[in-house]
């Protein structure tokens, strides 16, 4: 049998259905693979962790939950508004909380799924960097690097998957550099534990292809026009067939009246998962009637798209 597929994720109770359905589509594309799923959380109910098992057993791999202590992330900056928890910040703790005998992790967000096989991902060669990454839907952006003090020339990245190099964390002691780092620039932390990586690993990170965290904001009319031609080009390969679909920003899948392109896969994951039976959210009467009034103007051609790309269906 093949060494386990190591996955690190974080989650609240909240969040449990969508990491679920996230580790459905995983798994049912990677059905030769096994899987350790390692769960960090500050507690979830019985019923959400018996969930989360069953999922993972249903496909002979295993799961195991990491208790963590909040009051480790006391320096961590959660803002009125933020649509994150101290969970956000979990996975800067990795190298400290995962056996030494792992040396390397995948995380993944809750709010993607996984559409090709995985090992690909897996295999990217990591000697000499602390993170593989795909480069951020909103790197083009000047007031990042202004705000972060960042070397533009490097794009920032996102930390929605991130292949982790744990042998290397633990040589360079990553962790208290991170903790450091939250404890100095707090104010300055607008993207919480991305932006931490982002300053703390500027040059020891290293580009994935954008297939393997296919953002929302690449296909949106609002950003695709400001990337150069050749990101373009890479958008419009990796749209074909993402190995992991991100549903980044508002416009999540499980809002009623989502017109995300991708949306499809979501709802193809969740009718295989113990969530089939969850309904979707509402975004609230004046979002809703926002969303409804701006599908019938592009219906009548008489405002463009939000999305450079056509509705795709696995």
């Amino acid at each position: 049998m093949k060494d386990p597929i190591h996955i690190l994720c974080a989650s609240d109770d909240a969040y449990v259905p969508y990491y679920g359905i996230m580790m459905t589509s995983l798994f049912e594309n990677n059905r030769t693979e096994h899987f350790s799923v390692h769960m960090m959380t500050s507690g979830l109910r019985e019923e959400a962790v018996s969930l989360l098992q069953g999922v993972v057993k249903s496909y002979a791999n295993e799961i195991h939950f990491l208790t963590i202590d909040d009051s480790l992330f006391a320096d961590c900056p959660i803002r009125p508004g933020d649509h994150v928890t101290l969970a956000t910040y979990y996975r800067l703790i990795a190298a400290n909380v995962l056996p030494d005998s792992i040396s390397k992790v995948l995380w993944l967000d809750g709010d993607m799924i996984v559409n090709n096989a995985i090992r690909p991902l897996w295999e990217t060669e990591l000697n000499g960097f602390a993170i593989a990454a795909v480069t951020d839907e909103s790197y083009t952006n000047p007031d990042l690097y202004q705000r972060l003090q960042l070397d533009s020339s490097i794009p920032y990245t996102s930390a929605g998957v991130l292949l982790i190099n744990l042998d290397y964390w633990r040589m360079v002691q990553a962790s208290n550099r991170f903790i450091e780092c939250i404890r100095h620039k707090s104010e300055s932390l607008l993207f919480h534990d991305q932006d931490t990586l982002n300053i703390v690993l500027q040059n020891e990170k290293k580009r994935l292809p954008l297939t393997w965290n296919f953002q929302s904001g690449f296909f949106t009319s609002w950003y695709y026009p400001y990337y150069p031609a050749p990101f373009q080009q890479e958008i419009l390969q990796a749209a074909e067939n993402p190995g992991i679909i991100h549903y980044t920003g508002p416009t999540k899948p499980w809002f009623k009246n989502s017109l995300h392109p991708y949306r499809a896969y979501f709802e193809k994951y969740k009718a295989l998962s113990p969530w089939k039976g969850l309904p979707n959210n509402s975004f609230g009467p004046i979002k809703d009637f926002q969303d409804w009034t701006g599908k019938v103007l592009r219906m009548m051609k008489l405002r463009p798209s939000s999305y450079i790309i056509k509705d795709h269906n696995p």
